[in-house]
């Protein structure tokens, strides 16, 4: 079902480390997560850097990929997405595998969207013409994608938040409207970036948080991770499951979309509708 890791920082902020070498890094859970399954089907990266977004990505698995580990040396960003598969809609192929990038925006996801076989119909059919050409792949993931955007950019959401509550509340009724066996189960844990900024949900799977008001010398690497000098900083990040066993690493609240508000604090509001 996917692990997923992302950061948001004041300044530009290294993270290889927790994607490479800490205790359960990244890296290690694309081999063997904590509840024991590989996630092999292929990485992304995506980071905000210089008012662009950069997204590389690999179908290859992580920890198999010298690739991967370039491009975890190289994320050096205020905002970045890292993603590892284990498939469940759609192929082990590169144009399944997340982060999903336009020029300025991308998303990763963990969870399921059960009958998405109907669902992903029901889509497609409320998106307008052009956002069904840009669905490249066969995910559940970047058709959530494209209904977030559609909600944000052409059907006039205020925020990210609220255009996730929307496009949620949107999937939830498909979801519990198609012809199968039972309600149907919606599995949402979504980190997604916008010009910069970041906001998510979290839905029926793990995601963990941890905030920092300092950049100390890494115990791993022996340097410090972002110039800060003597400025204000900021770090907050968030994982499927804690990277380290011995650090304040707080739950996300379940049934929540959440984001970072411009004194980066995290703000949380419950998921409606579902």
């Amino acid at each position: 079902m996917c692990r997923l890791y992302g950061i948001r920082s004041t300044h530009y902020t290294k993270i290889h480390c927790e994607l490479l070498s800490v205790q359960n890094s990244l890296i290690g859970q694309a081999e063997e997560d904590s509840r024991g399954y590989p996630n092999p089907h292929g990485w992304g990266i995506g980071m905000y850097r210089d008012g662009k977004t950069i997204c590389r990505r690999q179908e290859d698995p992580a920890h198999k990929s010298e690739k991967y580990r370039e491009t975890s040396m190289d994320t050096h960003a205020e905002t970045a997405i890292a993603h590892i598969r284990r498939a469940t809609v759609g192929e082990p192929r590169l144009e399944n595998t997340h982060p999903f990038c336009t020029d300025n925006s991308f998303l990763a996801h963990n969870g399921h969207v059960d009958h998405f076989e109907v669902v992903g119909e029901d889509i497609r059919e409320f998106l307008p013409e052009q956002r069904c050409d840009a669905i490249e792949g066969s995910t559940d993931s970047e058709h959530f994608f494209q209904l977030v955007l559609h909600e944000y950019e052409d059907r006039g959401a205020d925020t990210m938040h609220q255009a996730l509550q929307r496009a949620t509340k949107r999937l939830r009724q498909w979801v519990r409207a198609a012809p199968g066996e039972g309600e149907g189960g919606l599995g949402l844990n979504i980190l997604w970036v916008y010009d910069g900024q970041l906001a998510g949900s979290r839905l029926d799977r793990t995601l963990w948080m941890r905030c920092r008001d300092t950049d100390p010398i890494c115990p791993i690497c022996d340097q410090h991770h972002a110039d800060v000098g003597d400025e204000p900083y900021r770090f907050i990040e968030f994982a499927s499951e804690r990277l380290t066993m011995d650090d304040n690493w707080e739950p996300v609240p379940d049934y929540s979309v959440f984001w970072i508000d411009d004194e980066f604090e995290v703000q949380f509001e419950p998921m409606l509708g579902v």
